[in-house]
């Protein structure tokens, strides 16, 4: 039998509840963008060797959850689910004005790992701060984030730490397979040729669909800075 597809999922959701056939989840997270040259290169050269059946992500969409913060799943019907997911985050921004990062982020590219879903690379962060800021920001962002929740249709995403949302290691995605199978089946592994360092001051919380490639996610009017005070 073949594993079940994230596209099959969805037409069984969508016949079951043909309602909310039109609707996909928005996300609101704390996220890094990817935008460093020596990544970008690296990351062009590693996507010559992807699977044919993925597709290159554009790099402006590259980038990698330093922390999830809620899910939403559903929305008042006189709304769609960007229109609702943004008036959550206008209502919200007075609350993260003052929220700042504890320290600066350092990670490291280490590995790239092609699954048949994607080309993800692997990062680490060798001096602990990315850990330690995930802490900080999850405690920071609580008053916000209960707020959140209670909303219709919002989905809770601090849940029991895991390998998405604390520790040091994190993951992004330059391709994608136009449906995702389950189990996610790893191709190949390759160490990274250059084991670059990136270090980041400042960090967004946006909203987003999974993929962060809404125009929303880009607008700088539409994402608070989170960045190490001055």
């Amino acid at each position: 039998m073949y594993p079940i597809t994230s596209v099959s999922e969805m037409l069984l959701k969508h016949t079951a509840n043909p309602q909310k056939s039109n609707r996909r989840p928005y996300f609101f997270s704390v996220t890094a963008l990817l935008s460093d040259p020596r990544f970008v290169k690296a990351a062009e050269e590693i996507l010559t060797l992807k699977p044919f059946h993925q597709i290159a992500v554009e790099n402006k969409f590259w980038h990698f959850t330093v922390l999830p913060l809620v899910k939403i799943e559903d929305s008042p019907v006189a709304e769609t689910m960007e229109e609702y997911a943004l008036r959550l985050f206008d209502e919200s921004q007075p609350s993260i004005g003052k929220v700042t990062l504890s320290r600066p982020i350092h990670i490291q590219l280490y590995e790239w790992h092609c699954y048949d879903s994607g080309l993800c690379p692997q990062f680490k962060s060798t001096d602990g701060s990315l850990n330690e800021v995930r802490d900080n920001l999850r405690e920071s962002l609580k008053k916000t984030h209960d707020r959140l929740a209670s909303h219709k249709g919002v989905e809770s995403e601090l849940k029991e730490r895991n390998g998405k949302n604390s520790g040091d290691r994190c993951f992004g995605s330059i391709a994608r397979a136009m449906c995702e199978a389950y189990p996610a089946e790893i191709r190949w592994k390759q160490k990274a040729v250059e084991e670059i360092e990136i270090q980041f001051d400042e960090v967004y919380l946006l909203v987003s669909d999974e993929y962060l490639s809404n125009p929303c996610a880009h607008n700088p009017a539409k994402r608070v800075p989170i960045a190490v005070q001055s």
